[in-house]
C-alpha cells in the first residue's frame, strides 16, 4: 500500500492495482468515465473544480463501496501556473476560460434551455483564478498519479493534457476527453490537436460519445454539422517481435510494461466493453508474464 498526500489533509493508502482516476470539470456527473468507476472495486476518483466556498482537498469515502474513495480538489486546472479571467455563463455549465466563439454564438446546439449558443453563454459575471497543471498540483499535493484523465473543460482541454506531463506520457492508460470539431469557444484547440498529442503519447481513438449535430441558424429539421463529442482513447499496447517496424505513433510496447499496468488496461478496456483487447492482453500476460 503506498501513501499520499499530507497526513492533515487525512488522505488514505491505495494498492498497487487500485485505478485512480481524474476528472477536471466538477463532481456533479463525471460522464462516460463513470463506467471505469463502476467496473474497478477499489478506484479513486479525484475530481477538480473551482470552487468559492470549500476546503483546498476534502476526502470523502463510498458508502456503498467502502474501497472507493472520492478526493475532491478545489483548484483551477489548466497548462500551468498562471492567472486569469473565468468567465462565469448564465448557464454555469458553460463556464470556461475561454468566451464563446464569435462564429458560432448565432448556431443552434439543440439545448432546451436556449436557442442559441451565444443566449447560452451570455457572461453573468468574471472572476479572477489562480491556475496550475495536473503535474503541479500532484507534486504539491502528492496525490496518486492518474490511470484515468476525464477532462470536461469547455475549451481548455488542450491546455490541461500538455500540463498533464509525464503522468500523461508515462502513467495514464485512458483518456476521456470532450472535443470540438469548429470553434464554440474563440481561439480553443480544436479535435485535431488532441488527437495529435495523444498518439504521440500512445495513444489510439476508441470512440465518440455524446455527439453533438449544430445548426447553424434555428434548426429546420435534416441534420446539421457535427460540433462536439466525448473522445475515449486508450493506451494502445501492441507485443512486437524482434525488428518488427514500428508505426510512427500510436502505441506503447507491451513488452516494456508492468504487469500491473496491464492488468489495470484490461480493467478499464472491459468497463468500455472493449472485450478483444482486454482478452489480447491477457492472453500475452497469461503467456509472456511469469512475474
Amino acid at each position: 500500500m503506498t501513501d499520499f498526500g499530507p497526513q492533515n489533509l487525512g488522505m488514505p493508502k491505495i494498492g498497487p492495482t487500485s485505478i485512480v482516476i481524474y476528472h477536471v470539470g466538477g463532481d456533479d456527473g463525471i460522464g462516460p468515465v463513470g463506467a471505469i468507476f463502476d467496473a474497478a472495486p477499489n478506484a479513486v476518483l479525484v475530481t477538480f473544480e473551482i470552487r468559492d466556498d470549500a476546503k483546498a482537498v476534502l476526502v470523502e469515502g463510498n458508502s456503498e463501496n467502502p474501497l472507493q474513495v472520492r478526493i475532491k480538489v478545489n483548484r483551477a486546472v489548466d497548462e500551468g501556473k498562471a492567472t486569469k479571467e473565468f468567465y462565469v455563463t448564465t448557464f454555469p455549465k458553460s463556464s470556461s476560460l475561454f468566451k464563446a466563439a464569435p462564429m458560432a454564438r448565432s448556431e443552434d446546439p439543440g439545448y432546451h434551455f436556449c436557442q442559441t449558443w451565444g443566449e447560452n453563454t451570455q457572461i453573468a459575471k468574471t472572476i479572477t483564478v489562480q491556475t496550475s497543471s495536473i503535474e503541479q498540483i500532484i507534486e504539491e499535493l502528492n496525490l496518486p498519479a492518474p490511470d484515468v484523465i476525464s477532462i470536461d473543460a469547455q475549451g481548455a482541454e488542450l491546455g490541461i493534457l500538455k500540463g498533464s506531463g509525464r503522468y500523461l506520457s508515462d502513467k495514464a492508460l485512458a483518456v476521456l476527453t470532450e472535443v470540438e470539431f469548429s470553434e464554440i469557444y474563440h481561439h480553443q484547440p480544436l479535435f485535431d490537436e488532441q488527437m495529435s498529442l495523444l498518439s504521440t503519447n500512445g495513444f489510439r481513438l476508441v470512440t465518440l460519445f455524446n455527439s453533438q449535430v449544430w445548426h447553424p441558424m434555428t434548426r429546420m429539421g435534416g441534420t446539421g454539422f457535427l460540433t462536439a463529442a466525448e473522445a475515449l482513447f486508450l493506451k494502445y499496447f501492441f507485443a512486437f517481435t524482434d525488428g518488427e517496424e514500428r508505426p510512427k505513433r500510436g502505441y506503447a510496447d507491451m513488452r516494456s510494461a508492468s504487469t500491473s499496468v496491464l492488468l489495470k488496461t484490461c480493467i478499464i478496456a472491459m468497463g468500455f466493453r472493449m472485450v478483444s483487447y482486454a482478452v489480447k492482453i491477457a492472453k500475452f500476460i497469461r503467456t509472456e508474464r511469469t512475474d
